[in-house]
């Protein structure tokens, strides 16, 4: 089975392409639903992005949050944001990767919750973890708790993604009733 991994400027033509199908004449653009950004994602790292970085001083954090927030305005991936971290700050390659993991996945966690509160739709969430040997047993409890209140707190006592530095995991809407 192939899967596509879709990354920031694939066309639809090149996604076809990758599957054995014809081009279509519309094809050479880039799909709407993949060059859009998450406003309630952007926000939010401009106001909280950084929060958990620990042991760095005030203008670090600033820098990191405006790292973080253009990353995630710009579409960037965690590679991507983790090389401009390195580059900018003094961190190891190791604890940039950490960082930028952790505050890409907050970011959209948070602005798709927040999203889901603004919908009308969702009546709850839940945590999805990545499902292979790497997942914390914090994560895994969240979500064995199954589908919860949308104001809720999962078991780890957050509200949606990250639980910890380098979590993995996603939130996922919930639309029926609970």
């Amino acid at each position: 089975m192939k899967i596509l991994a879709l990354e920031q400027g694939i066309t639809i033509n090149q996604a076809r392409a990758e599957f054995g199908l014809p081009p279509t004449p519309d094809g050479d653009r880039v799909p709407d639903m993949l060059d859009q950004v998450n406003e309630r994602s952007v926000a939010w790292a401009q106001d909280r992005a950084a929060a958990l970085v620990t042991l760095i001083e005030g203008n670090t954090r600033a820098m990191l949050r405006a790292t973080v927030t253009r990353a995630i305005d710009e579409g960037w991936g965690a590679r991507t944001l983790s090389t401009e971290i390195a580059a900018s700050a003094g961190f190891s390659k190791a604890r940039a990767a950490t960082i930028a993991r952790t505050e890409i996945i907050a970011a959209n966690n948070r602005g798709n919750l927040d999203g889901y509160k603004a919908s009308g739709v969702a009546t709850g969430k839940e945590w999805l973890t990545a499902g292979d040997a790497l997942v914390e047993e914090l994560c895994q409890d969240n979500e064995d708790a199954g589908p919860i209140g949308l104001d809720a707190d999962f078991p780890s006592g957050d509200d949606c993604p990250p639980a910890h530095p380098n979590c993995r995991c996603a939130l996922l809407p919930v639309t029926t009733p609970l």
